[in-house]
């Protein structure tokens, strides 16, 4: 499928304005209504909307599990897919003769790892409960961003790869099941604040946006190099 340069400009565009939201919401978490409502005294931003919020929702041990369940299926699809690149390495006997779309995809999750790991060095907030009996990091959720960031890319993947309409249809809509009882279950558990939660979406949103974006270009240049 070829794309109009109207077209890459504009995901390329959506991809921005997320990632400039989540910048965005991350700074004023830092700086706007801090107060130590947290446990041990720590310090949250967003203090009275999201202190309101756990007033609201306490904690929900049945959400909570569910949002892990629902997190671990997503996790299934990092191996699926890697062992579906693997196979095709095998029988095409090339690297680059490997679907490209699965390249961009390493370099998706690659980058998904990276803002998971920066989150756990550094601490914007920390969670609304103890885990373990200690503080623990809370933005962004990372439930909330690996689910979007799985989920929404083996739900495009669907959508090229399974050529039978009913079952594609089943098959994304289970995943749109999955992924949104993951947020609002991790949102109604309580282990996290509202904009942790919120966070997350935008994260998410952000990276699924740049594989849209990448899809649209990056087939054409492996095909490119693939044929010098």
């Amino acid at each position: 499928m070829s794309f109009t340069k109207r077209q890459i400009t504009f995901r390329f565009l959506t991809a921005g304005l997320f990632f400039l939201l989540f910048a965005l919401l991350t700074l004023e978490v830092k700086l706007f209504d801090l107060a130590p409502i947290g446990p041990q005294g720590s310090t949250v931003g967003f203090s009275s909307l999201n202190g309101a919020f756990r007033d609201l929702i306490g904690t929900n041990d049945v959400c909570y599990l569910i949002s892990t369940l629902c997190g671990g299926v997503a996790l299934l699809s990092v191996p699926l897919f890697g062992i579906l690149g693997l196979v095709q390495w095998i029988k095409r006997k090339k690297l680059l003769c490997v679907d490209p779309d699965l390249f961009v995809l390493v370099a998706i999750y690659a980058l998904t790892i990276v803002f998971y790991l920066l989150f756990e060095i550094v601490v914007v907030n920390y969670r609304p409960v103890l885990e373990d009996g200690v503080l623990a990091a809370s933005y962004p959720s990372s439930h909330t961003l690996l689910s979007i960031v799985l989920f929404g890319t083996a739900f495009l993947q669907c959508r090229g790869r399974v050529r039978k309409p009913a079952l594609r249809v089943i098959l994304q809509a289970g995943i749109m099941v999955l992924l949104v009882s993951t947020v609002i279950c991790r949102l109604l558990s309580g282990v996290h604040w509202f904009t942790d939660i919120l966070g997350g979406i935008l994260l998410g949103a952000a990276i699924l946006a740049l594989y849209h974006a990448l899809m649209s270009i990056v087939p054409f240049l492996f095909q490119k190099k693939a044929s010098e």
